[in-house]
């Protein structure tokens, strides 16, 4: 042993030898929002310099439409319904470990800017007499105070849940951040539409403060004997649609080239209740649903804006050759799809499929794109694999590394993608249950609490719109779609506690 590693203590030995993390999750993107992922419109430059050194997972799949059963499947590589975090503003069971807790007892050094969103801090059934009225009340009645921190291994935490939300404005340290500066949080009413609103400049915005606790981060930690992770979970593009309102400006001048959301007259008559029920958007001008779009490409933008400052800082650290970074959302934005809007029970490839980009120079192939299909449970027994970290015994992702090592090796990963929702949010009188299953060619969703379901055909209708699931010629597809759900129904069993014995 040197000199130089008989002053570290023996449980870090070798830890210099590890990666950094540099885990970036925004919130509710599609991964059609990125000109890596084919959109003409956006100007996503550093992101799409990412993926060309990296790997780009063309089908990469959320296992939840909502955020918390999302997040909680990612960082555990669990499945919502194993984790028992199936809803949104549901108490995170104080079993769960997430990776950065993983990572913390080994030596690692984590931070995080943003909401984790495993625990809530929206209040309203709590403060409220009935579960049934929680819409009567407005927002100093819910989110008040921070969400409830778990043991999650987190050793600097910069919290916020999203901007400007009610009571819980003191609470919240990019809040503070905005008062110190002299700001306020307002959102300002456009004279040309009725789906947007200007959001904060680009000096006071929630991007650019999560960023700053990042880079803070970063330069802070450099050459230490310990590595790090810095989770950097940005708000954006996560409605109300509400742009830094020079990254609109651009796109003011060509809304009539901005095609409207995809939507067939009629779909939603042959689909489940629910689908009749939701989330409409059909009273919206054309007008107002293209200034949506545009509104909301230019959130995408204005995240990439910041992606440089980032980048340029870590490789200005001198730590870009040493850190793993990872680009995703939790999940996706129906953005008037199929008349619908922001998200819920409807698990189209719009609301689930998201970008998904991994980087890692001198060790993973560079600008290779994956074709096949992968779920955002694969991420963390991925990290699991290159970290030794031992702890696959309570994953049921799997490992990508072959896959990001391996230039050439991309059609494919797995046979299927699966997704839940099991009463993710509250609905005005009904549950909802869904299992999906999607393959290459087909999707299926069973709509458990209803006996409906829905069935595409993904070669003829990419876009979802046709309803097969009661078409005779598609039956003996359906068979063995349902049997494919069935057996990853049966896999998402705990595999914990682990077997120790014959009996």
């Amino acid at each position: 042993m040197n000199e130089a590693n008989s002053q570290i203590p023996e449980q870090w030995q070798g830890l210099e030898e590890k990666p950094n993390i540099l885990w970036i999750c925004t919130d509710q993107q599609r991964s059609d929002t990125l000109g890596c992922y084919g959109n003409a419109f956006v100007r996503t430059p550093t992101i799409d310099k990412l993926a060309s050194e990296g790997v780009l997972f063309e089908q990469a799949f959320a296992q939840n439409s909502l955020c918390t059963p999302s997040r909680g499947s990612f960082l555990t590589g669990r499945y919502p319904s194993t984790n028992r975090l199936r809803q949104n503003g549901q108490l995170c069971p104080p079993d769960i470990r997430i990776l950065p807790k993983m990572l913390a007892e080994r030596g690692y050094v984590c931070g995080l800017s943003g909401k984790l969103h495993l625990s809530p801090c929206d209040m309203r059934f709590q403060n409220t007499q009935t579960k049934d009225d929680w819409w009567r009340y407005k927002n100093d009645y819910y989110f008040w105070g921070t969400e409830k921190r778990l043991d999650d291994g987190y050793a600097e935490f910069y919290w916020n849940h999203a901007p400007g939300s009610g009571s819980n404005q003191y609470c919240s340290d990019y809040n503070r951040w905005v008062q110190e500066r002299g700001g306020e949080i307002q959102y300002p009413k456009r004279g040309d539409c009725n789906s947007v609103v200007n959001g904060m400049p680009d000096e006071l915005h929630q991007t650019t403060w999560a960023v700053d606790q990042a880079i803070n981060f970063m330069q802070r930690h450099k050459d230490m004997h310990y590595p790090w992770l810095f989770s950097l979970n940005i708000f954006d593009p996560h409605p109300h649609f509400d742009p830094e309102p020079s990254f609109l400006e651009p796109y003011l001048n060509k809304l009539d080239d901005i095609p409207l959301p995809a939507y067939v007259d009629g779909e939603n008559e042959k689909k489940p209740q629910h689908h009749q029920k939701e989330h409409g958007v059909v009273e919206w001008s054309d007008h107002d649903k293209k200034m949506m779009v545009a509104a909301y490409w230019a959130m995408c933008d204005h995240i990439d804006h910041h992606m440089k400052r980032l980048f340029d800082a870590l490789e200005a650290s001198g730590q870009k050759d040493n850190t793993i970074i990872i680009f995703h959302s939790d999940h996706g934005e129906l953005l008037g799809d199929h008349n619908k809007s922001p998200k819920g029970p409807f698990l189209y490839d719009c609301s689930v499929r998201v970008p998904l980009i991994i980087s890692w120079p001198g060790h993973i192939a560079q600008g290779k794109r994956v074709k096949g299909l992968v779920e955002l449970t694969d991420i963390a027994p991925t990290l699991n694999d290159y970290l030794d970290l031992g702890e696959e015994g309570s994953m049921q992702g799997i490992s990508l590394r072959e896959v990001l090592e391996d230039p050439k090796d991309t059609e494919h990963v797995r046979e299927n993608a699966y997704c839940e929702y099991h009463n993710s949010n509250p609905h005005k009188g009904q549950r909802i249950y869904l299992n999906m299953l999607r393959t290459e060619t087909h999707k299926i969703i069973v709509a458990h609490s209803t006996n409906e379901g829905e069935l595409y055909d993904l070669v003829k209708d990419p876009g979802e719109h046709h309803n097969l699931w009661d078409d005779p010629d598609y039956a003996a597809i359906k068979c063995d779609l349902l049997l494919q759900l069935s057996h990853r129904q049966a896999f998402t069993t705990d595999p914990l506690p682990e077997r120790i014995g014959i009996y």
